[in-house]
């Protein structure tokens, strides 16, 4: 990668000599040793660093330019300097957390991590199908990325209906059967059937969020104790709060409805919308 740009190559025989990058292994090293997997990512972050900070100043083509963006990003997305260095002696951990955008593969930046659910994950794309059960024919395919709302299964079912004529029966995965689908116009005069994710217990035999009362008039949220809370202003990824608090404290229900010490918080999504445009 370091060749599509001028003058790359000579800074890096210089400055990058923790691997040999035209290896294309990985390092080699003691998994065990925890000194070992330390240097495995002080010396690569540095090699990065020197490289970046040492390249001829210069007007960049495009595939130079995004050459070089690429190896910024994978360079510091998932470390931070050391718990007792400045982030200029060279010293780096592995971040704690995953970025939600994160770039996955240096050959395919567009490809990103995919959650089917907590223990069972991809990296990639995400490829969505809408068929004729009864003679197998594909009526309509999407494909987009693996994160983000516009990649959510709920953005994507709208548009694999949009062409369908005609009543019917559109039989779909838990991740389609979102309120908004079953609102869109693309679905008038069809009957969805679509198994609703599982309801969460916050405490097991406990409440759900079905037991409280969303009232979007007055944007204000009900508890099963009859106690009633404005729900606050919406935050970055758009969703509202409410946070019961006081309330709990005296409340016979407390022990079905949380365990945390300073009471019950209660979260409103937004709906998800279809995207402007799809691949």
């Amino acid at each position: 990668m370091i060749r599509e740009v001028p003058g790359a190559q000579e800074t890096a025989d210089r400055w990058c000599t923790a691997h040999d990058y035209t290896d294309p292994g990985k390092p080699k090293i003691a998994w065990n040793d925890e000194a070992a997997r330390a240097v495995l990512v002080d010396a690569p972050v540095s090699d990065a660093l020197n490289l970046l900070g040492r390249l001829p100043e210069q007007e960049l083509g495009e595939k130079a330019a995004n050459a070089v963006g690429l190896l910024a990003l994978v360079g510091g997305q998932d470390v931070e300097p050391a718990p007792d260095s400045d982030g200029g002696d060279g010293r780096w951990r592995i971040t704690r957390g995953t970025a939600a955008d994160r770039t996955v593969s240096t050959v395919d930046p567009d490809a990103r991590h995919v959650h089917k659910n907590r223990t069972r994950h991809q990296d990639g794309f995400k490829a969505h199908a809408s068929f004729e059960p009864e003679t197998g024919l594909f009526t309509a395919v999407a494909l987009t990325g693996g994160h983000g709302p516009d990649s959510h299964e709920a953005a994507v079912a709208p548009g694999l209906l949009e062409d369908e004529d005609g009543e019917s029966t559109v039989l779909g995965d838990t991740a389609y059967g979102t309120g908004d689908l079953r609102q869109s116009p693309e679905t008038e005069g069809r009957t969805l059937v679509i198994k609703p994710p599982p309801l969460r217990q916050a405490v097991p035999g406990g409440f759900t969020t079905d037991d409280f009362h969303v009232d979007t008039t007055t944007a204000s949220v009900t508890c099963p104790a009859g106690h009633t809370k404005a729900l606050g202003r919406p935050l970055a990824g758009g969703n509202r709060q409410t946070q019961f608090k006081t309330l709990c404290r005296a409340c016979p229900l407390r022990k079905r409805c949380t365990r945390s010490r300073t009471g019950r918080t209660f979260n409103v999504h937004p709906p998800v919308r279809p995207p402007q445009s799809r691949p």
